[in-house]
């Protein structure tokens, strides 16, 4: 289920992903259900549903291949030409082919479209980071890492759902270790969290996204009902952090990768001034 721009609900249905023995890398599932800006962007393979209220789509999934495939002179030039017009298609789909030709032209875009143009700039960070464009993977990393947890929440179900690659998944076995740190968090940061918005623990959020990103997990999605407790999963936290450890030098090769990720004291420094904005993407608005 892809959630809209606004949306950080947990979704009540229980995930369709099956257990399973763990896999080696070639297993694993790279290209993931993906969120729509807006109705009017939204492939047709997409349908809209209502859960909770709240507008979502539901994607078929897709497979997406780890390395750069091979692509026409002609088809190059194409989706060039329409990533310059701005079309969302053509943003994800170069995201999709993992060539780092069409960095440039969507940091052009990124910064020409201006911020009120909230969903394609979007799509234009996801796709750079599926790309490895730096400044798209710290950004993402520090939106996780933020203390807002509406900010984090949303950077979780919906970033890193769909950049995926060793850096969702390096990133998403860090959030096993941030409770505690979540927990004691400064109440000022919850000040803009609405009485009917469950936030749920990084360790949870983790135990649902991950089942998302690979082949044959070790486990399926953790269940809203359970990752809307205060309890802590820790069996299930151990079976996953086992399943990482045997299969890391596999999955390390997944694309987009972390190497190039500051993960300091200061890293996310810069990005403070930004954070209010980011908290406006994912409150909604007051009518």
């Amino acid at each position: 289920m892809i959630f809209s721009r606004r949306v950080f609900l947990i979704e009540t249905k229980k995930s369709s992903a099956a257990s399973g023995p763990p896999a080696n890398a070639a297993d694993h599932k790279s290209h993931r259900k993906r969120r729509g800006p807006s109705p009017s962007t939204v492939s047709s393979a997409c349908h809209a549903i209502v859960l909770f209220g709240a507008l979502v789509f539901a994607c078929p999934e897709r497979a997406r291949t780890q390395v750069p495939a091979p692509q026409p002179a002609e088809d190059t030039a194409r989706l060039r030409r329409e990533i310059q017009k701005g079309k969302p298609e053509a943003i994800v789909e170069a995201g999709d082919t993992h060539n780092p030709i069409f960095i440039n032209d969507l940091r052009f875009l990124q910064k020409s479209s201006g911020t009120k143009e909230a969903d394609l700039q979007w799509l234009i960070r996801i796709s750079l980071a599926k790309l490895g464009d730096k400044d798209a993977l710290q950004e993402t990393y520090c939106r996780v890492e933020s203390p807002y947890p509406l900010v984090k929440q949303n950077a979780i179900n919906n970033d890193l759902t769909n950049i995926g690659g060793w850096f969702s998944i390096w990133v998403l076995e860090r959030q096993f270790e941030e409770d505690e740190k979540w927990r004691k968090a400064p109440r000022k940061y919850r000040k803009s969290v609405a009485p009917d918005v469950m936030l749920v623990r990084p360790s949870n959020l983790a135990l649902m996204v991950l089942p998302k990103l690979v082949k044959n997990p070790p486990l399926p999605s953790l269940i809203p009902v359970m990752a809307q407790t205060s309890s802590s999963q820790q069996a299930k936290i151990d079976t996953w952090k086992t399943w990482i450890d045997a299969n890391r030098a596999s999955l390390q090769k997944l694309e987009p990768a972390s190497q190039e990720v500051d993960t300091s004291s200061n890293a996310c420094k810069k990005y403070h001034s930004r954070e209010k904005a980011w908290l406006k993407e994912v409150v909604p608005s007051k009518h």
